[in-house]
């Protein structure tokens, strides 16, 4: 038994070396830090609410090392990227750069950039009123009657430097070409004195409501209906007609709705109407007319065979 351990016994030696180097080599990897694939948004953290950073502040670069398994479950909400501005005074400031993890499983080992300078500023504010400007346009036949826009005037509070250029906030309002009706957005712009937008900025109230009347151009007028015949009766006599319904509202022109006084509709071949029913009918609306009901109706007749 002694000889049979003994017989090749470097040989066996090398090759568990071998074994332990490779399993070494495998739990490194496994544990060996690595870059953390989404970019993080650098907060500043701890300064004063009379101050405010100007700008934006560059992404980070996180390193971590965590098991294989808790690499895949983080989220970029699972980090706290941040600069302790506690002491920051206005003008230039450099902050080192701090990450935490909410997961305890996992270690930072770096962050790019380790530090950042910033530009501190004081805040002011001031009050502008609203402005507004339509881009695009109603759907043919429509047009804005009226936009309202609450609250008229607002309160903007921004780095001390940046509010002196903001000289107005208007709202742009984009129509598609399909609106037809009253409707509600509260999508704010705010313009610089080159007209140019600007962000970095506090609104109060922050939502801003506009309300855009929409009507249509044409002009409505209601008419009676009139039934139009191209024979009469074959064996029998109308006893009573009646149309539903008995008038249309059109819509068309003002100067051309003056002259029509009556919808009339297409020809009805009493020949084929042997019984008391009600049939369906097209209307012949006037050209360039239309009406928001359709052009349908039914005629009701009775009829009464003669003997």
């Amino acid at each position: 038994m002694e000889n049979l351990i003994l017989k090749n016994l470097s040989l066996k030696l090398l090759a568990l070396i071998s074994a332990l180097g490779f399993w070494f080599i495998i739990l490194g990897l496994q544990d060996a830090p690595r870059l953390f694939e989404t970019p993080l948004e650098i907060k500043p953290f701890n300064l004063s609410e009379q101050y405010m950073v100007v700008g934006k502040l560059p992404l980070a670069k996180v390193k971590i090392r965590a098991d294989k398994e808790v690499q895949k479950q983080l989220r970029p909400e699972d980090f706290e990227v941040y600069i302790d501005l506690k002491d920051a005074v206005p003008g230039k400031t450099t902050g080192l750069v701090a990450v935490t993890s909410k997961n305890p499983k996992v270690v930072i080992v770096s962050v790019s950039p380790e530090s950042v300078t910033l530009d501190i500023e004081k805040k002011a504010e001031k009050e502008l009123a609203i402005d507004h400007e339509v881009v695009g346009k109603a759907k043919d036949g429509y047009q804005i009657k009226s936009i309202e826009i609450a609250p008229v005037r607002v309160k903007i509070s921004g780095a001390t430097s940046r509010l002196a250029s903001l000289k107005k906030i208007k709202v742009l309002i984009a129509l598609t070409g399909n609106e037809t009706r009253t409707f509600m957005i509260s999508n704010a712009t705010l313009l610089d004195q080159d007209g140019k937008p600007l962000d970095g900025f506090k609104l109060t109230p922050e939502k801003i409501e506009v309300q855009m009347e929409i009507s249509s151009t044409l002009q409505e007028k209601t008419v009676p209906i009139k039934p139009r015949f191209s024979s009469s009766l074959k064996n029998g006599f109308l006893n009573k007609l009646s149309l539903k319904p008995a008038v249309i509202t059109i819509q068309g022109d003002g100067k051309a709705l003056e002259s029509i006084n009556s919808v009339e509709t297409e020809p009805i071949d009493l020949e084929k109407i042997t019984k008391t029913g009600t049939y369906p009918v097209n209307l012949q609306l006037p050209r360039d007319m239309k009406s928001l009901t359709g052009n349908k109706a039914e005629i009701i007749i009775e009829i009464i065979e003669l003997k």
